[in-house]
């Protein structure tokens, strides 16, 4: 026999006991990795990739849910920031509950019919009647109550709510807003041109 006849079985031979593992003692051949095999695994872990990648996505999906509700409960038990209201004209006093009628007693005061102009919605809706008030100097004005006066850029007389009162160089005077409007009304409301103050809403 050749000697390379020999060599080639020798080291084939090497090679199989050099992968066994020994267990006790006793030799343990491994599998033999067929192509189905292979492709099996291939096959098993891509789905596994893909099944982790989906599970990733949803998590993260339900972290953002978890945030915006976390987001709005914190603004659903904020405390409402506080907003200047009307004066308060009407005491409870003056207020003269009949068996057949309710009497008011309050000096200098008219009944008017608001207009439609959505800018004081929902608090006053077209046809709603006011109870309004003559104002006698500016300290019959206060910071939250509704005026109607009269614009400079405007026809009529608008009912809008006092925003803010300063002083300036030609005196006293309000901003108007109304309670709907992106913006203040344009221009400084001088005392001369308020017309009425409203002092109560009726329905």
């Amino acid at each position: 026999m050749k000697r390379g006849a020999l060599v080639l079985p020798l080291i084939i031979g090497l090679i199989v006991l050099s992968s066994c593992i020994y267990n006790n003692g006793e030799a343990i051949y491994p599998k033999i990795l067929t192509n189905d095999f292979t492709e099996s695994l291939i096959e098993e872990n891509t789905k596994l990739r893909s099944d982790i990648t989906d599970l990733k996505k949803e998590i993260s999906q339900q972290e953002q849910d978890i945030e915006i509700l976390i987001e709005r409960l914190e603004k659903y038990y904020d405390s409402p920031i506080p907003k200047s209201g009307p004066y308060d004209w009407i005491k409870g006093e003056n207020i003269i509950v009949k068996d057949d009628k309710i009497i008011i007693e309050l000096r200098n005061a008219s009944v008017s019919s608001i207009a439609d102009t959505h800018s004081l919605e929902p608090l006053i809706h077209k046809n709603t009647n006011v109870i309004e008030i003559k104002p006698e100097s500016t300290k019959d004005i206060h910071l939250g109550d509704l005026a109607a006066y009269e614009s400079n850029y405007a026809n009529g007389t608008i009912l809008h709510r006092v925003i803010s009162i300063g002083i300036d160089e030609e005196g006293w005077y309000v901003v108007m807003k109304g309670d709907n409007n992106p913006i203040p009304d344009p221009g400084k409301v001088r005392f001369e041109q308020i017309r009425r103050i409203v002092v109560g809403v009726i329905y």
